[in-house]
């Protein structure tokens, strides 16, 4: 009790086990256990949480502990690693992908541009070129609005025909060519 009381899960979990069939030392075994898992979680160690709840019968919690790894992954530009992850953990291609898109369409509101990578990764995937298109499309507009005239240049050139791109990129480039001659440069 007393390892458990100091948080060494780990230790408290092998001293109730040793005990056998006594009392309720089993369930306090695996208790101790799950706020092993847990506590690897809340620190943002989702493997070690996901192998340590699969070892203990919890798939479920398991599989959760991956999905938030693969997120994390996600948001963190890694889509290869997202994606072997998943493999290795019995997905298919297709779930793969299907998790990889729902995952960017989750992120569009809050990260435009981690879903557009997303999206851009995905390749011929469903519609996943469209949304990449649109996501680019409405951060060069943003970009536009706010003033970095560079930046949207650089999105618009690269939308081509999308949209209105093209009269965007006109509209920019006008803007560029005017702030350099206030600016004096006239190269």
């Amino acid at each position: 009790e007393q390892s458990e009381e100091n948080g060494e899960f780990y230790s408290a979990a092998e001293s109730f086990a040793a005990l056998g069939d006594y009392l309720d030392s089993a369930k306090r075994s695996k208790d101790c256990i799950d706020k092993l898992a847990g506590k690897y979680a809340s620190g943002g160690e989702y493997i070690m949480a996901a192998d340590i709840y699969a070892q203990n019968g919890q798939a479920e919690l398991a599989r959760e502990m991956r999905m938030k790894e693969t997120e994390r992954l996600v948001s963190e530009g890694s889509f290869i690693s997202a994606r072997e992850l998943m493999r290795k953990h019995g997905m298919t291609d297709a779930e793969v992908k299907s998790t990889l898109y729902s995952m960017a369409d989750k992120l569009s509101e809050s990260a435009p541009q981690t879903a557009a990578e997303v999206f851009d990764f995905l390749g011929n995937y469903s519609d996943s070129k469209q949304k990449f298109r649109a996501l680019n499309y409405a951060e060069a507009v943003r970009r536009q609005d706010s003033g970095d005239l560079d930046g949207a240049a650089e999105l618009f050139r690269e939308l081509g025909e999308y949209s209105d791109s093209s009269e965007r990129l006109n509209e920019v480039e006008f803007a560029l060519a005017k702030r350099m001659i206030s600016e004096g440069d006239s190269s």
